[in-house]
């Protein structure tokens, strides 16, 4: 499961130091009101030392509002959407190199990008050519009975689109551009997992699977930045995909063998 980031840690830092030299600003705009314009002679003498030891409190009471006045503002209109976003995609790619288990690797996957994108549902499926549909890898935000429900075939119309612009897709998008009838069934498609995204998984030209993401759980949507790292983190995770699988195949045949 989704822990400590290295995306919180870098703006925690960032904002003490932030919190800090705002202090510090104050601390020298008092001495210079009591210096200047209340022309305070402050020589070190009892009085003096009271109010140094005034400011100091003052300062270390405060310094924790204006923290979290600083990170409330940061985390909310820059760094959460952005920067936090892009550093945990990046250290996340770092991790799924090195996992050629599916089920490992589709769990770490949708658990991480369901705390990091915060999101109220995600499921991942994955071809199998077996049974020539996309059946469900990992979910969050599903029941058991609904997990087992994930699956769709690869002559789904929903599929179709995906195949077909081959980027996420967007479903108010998709809808508006079909048929009464059409728009219908993809619809259905999309309540069924509960997405208001499609992201297409692509080795090769190939579809190899898809994730389907929920909006935000403050009910927004994603922005195109946003879209576009998550576009770009998929790169690598199809990659990893294809190698667990033919890692997964070529392990089974020499347990037959």
């Amino acid at each position: 499961m989704y822990q400590s980031s290295k995306g919180d840690v870098c703006v925690k830092i960032f904002n003490y130091i932030l919190s800090t030299i705002i202090i510090l600003i104050l601390v020298n705009l008092l001495l210079f009101l009591l210096q200047n314009i209340f022309k305070y002679d402050f020589t070190f003498n009892f009085s003096n030392y009271v109010i140094l030891y005034c400011t100091i409190l003052f300062s270390l009471v405060t310094i924790k509002y204006i923290y979290f006045i600083i990170n409330s503002f940061f985390k909310k209109y820059l760094f959460h959407s952005y920067f936090i976003l892009k550093i945990e995609l990046d250290a996340l790619k770092s991790k799924i190199l090195t996992i050629l288990d599916i089920h490992e690797l589709s769990n770490l996957v949708v658990n991480t990008l369901y705390e990091i994108l915060d999101i109220n549902n995600i499921c991942m499926l994955v071809y199998n050519p077996d049974s020539q549909t996309y059946h469900c890898a990992s979910s969050s935000g599903f029941s058991v009975s609904e997990t087992s429900r994930l699956y769709i075939p690869e002559d789904d119309l929903l599929l179709h689109n995906v195949i077909k612009n081959k980027n996420i897709i967007f479903r108010d998008t998709v809808v508006k551009s079909l048929s009464w009838q059409e728009a219908s069934i993809v619809s259905h498609s999309f309540a069924k997992f509960r997405s208001h995204y499609i992201v297409p998984l692509i080795y090769n030209e190939s579809i190899i699977g898809f994730m389907g993401l929920s909006c935000k759980r403050t009910g927004t949507l994603f922005t195109k930045r946003e879209l576009i790292y998550i576009k770009g983190f998929t790169t690598i995770l199809s990659l990893c995909i294809h190698n667990a699988i033919a890692f997964s195949v070529l392990k089974k045949k020499n347990e037959d063998s």
